[in-house]
């Protein structure tokens, strides 16, 4: 499990095995790709450009306005909250820490990024060379993407869920921000997709009955 640079880390060193393993024609057709971990649950992270660009994917310009601004943002609104809870007299009655979008990059409502997999927010998936580097991950390691319409890195988190799309891939919205919220329905989806995680990665059906 990873939440914001963790995601990232991980990330990179899922693809970096994955591309040592496919290059190497000892072991690329006869031993099966494997990681110390059968499944992943990825929280408000993305993708590390350099790490792609080191990988022969092609990183547009405007997937770099995208990570430096999408980074910049959540530093200022992080230092906004630190001095609100240093100062909680300033927090008004109902007033949603993560609520101001108006500066973000997407629209939170918009499902188009999730449509269009030429340019999701800069990065074209169907590039043969991000086909390359990703290869068939997507059926391969089961993962969960949980993550915020209202987190100024909310582009990232879809890039980076995007990665991994091809069957055994999870998202969730949970309409926040930069966080993972302390709330009834939030944690009851968040358990009940780390279950469905669990059952994935120790091969499961669904009809099958839930080991103790």
């Amino acid at each position: 499990m990873g939440f914001s640079q963790g995601c990232s880390l991980l990330m990179s060193y899922i693809l970096y095995r994955y591309q040592e393993h496919v290059t190497n024609p000892q072991v690329a057709d006869t031993t099966k790709f494997e990681l110390p971990f059968k499944g992943v649950m990825f929280i408000c992270g993305g993708p590390s450009l350099p790490v792609l660009q080191d990988l022969g994917v092609p990183v547009s310009e405007k997937a770099w306005e995208v990570n430096n601004k999408t980074a910049e943002l959540l530093h200022k609104r992080t230092e906004k909250l630190k001095y609100k809870a240093d100062n909680p007299d300033t927090i008004k009655r109902g007033e949603g820490l993560w609520d101001e979008v108006g500066d973000l990059v997407h629209d939170p409502t918009s499902k188009k990024h999730l449509r269009d997999l030429k340019d999701v927010f800069g990065l074209d998936f169907t590039d043969e060379r991000m086909r390359k580097a990703v290869g068939d991950l997507g059926q391969i390691v089961p993962t969960v993407h949980v993550y915020g319409a209202k987190d100024p890195r909310w582009p990232a988190s879809v890039q980076l869920a995007q990665l991994f799309e091809g069957g055994l891939n999870e998202r969730f919205d949970h309409s926040g921000g930069h966080e993972l919220p302390r709330t009834t329905e939030c944690s009851m989806k968040v358990a009940e997709l780390m279950e469905k995680l669990r059952r994935r990665v120790e091969g499961l059906d669904d009809g099958e009955e839930l080991r103790n």
